[in-house]
């Protein structure tokens, strides 16, 4: 497989038209290449399925314009790789292009032209274990758990109320951390 073909940015755009989608790809450089055997079409590749598309070719001042009309039903949800394909059998060849089709249920559609980012994110650190015999309580219900003991405390005498919170609270610390 070859490199890449740039496709031009003010030039390039994707459309719904009617139950179609119309692909429209300014390629300045196709003319340097050599000549992809007919029949040339459209390939689309979301990596699990291919579609393929007629491919109209117009020359102008600045370069190729590839147009191409693909059904919207085929193309499901996803981000699909552009490749011009050319010729059958042993004489295929496949010219990749450094455009992708956006296509979303949610969103209208979106041409991505220029190189696949080569990078991702990379994956999140691990989160650190919680000490062993340990659980987090959440603030909200331990909050809620002293609002219930203090009132079930409070129909006792001061002195024996504290003694009970501090040796509930020895415990809760001993047993929840």
């Amino acid at each position: 497989m070859s490199e890449p073909l740039a496709v031009d940015v003010s030039g390039s755009f994707a459309q719904k038209v009617g139950q179609d989608v119309r692909v429209v790809l300014a390629v300045p450089q196709l003319a340097e290449l050599p000549e992809l055997p007919e029949p040339t079409v459209l390939r689309l590749n979301n990596g699990k399925r291919n579609v393929r598309a007629p491919l109209a070719q117009r020359d102008t001042a600045e370069g190729t314009v590839l147009e191409s009309s693909v059904p919207a039903a085929t193309l499901r949800p996803s981000v699909w790789n552009l490749a011009l394909v050319g010729g059958a059998g042993a004489d295929r060849r496949v010219q990749p292009l450094e455009a992708r089709l956006l296509t979303s249920r949610k969103q209208p559609l979106a041409l991505l032209p220029g190189p696949t980012p080569a990078t991702r994110m990379p994956a999140p650190a691990p989160r650190p274990a919680a000490p062993a015999g340990r659980s987090k309580v959440n603030p909200r219900v331990r909050a809620t758990m002293v609002r219930s003991v203090d009132g079930a405390l409070s129909v006792l005498p001061d002195d024996v109320a504290a003694r009970a919170r501090d040796r509930l609270g020895r415990l809760g610390r001993r047993v929840l951390g």
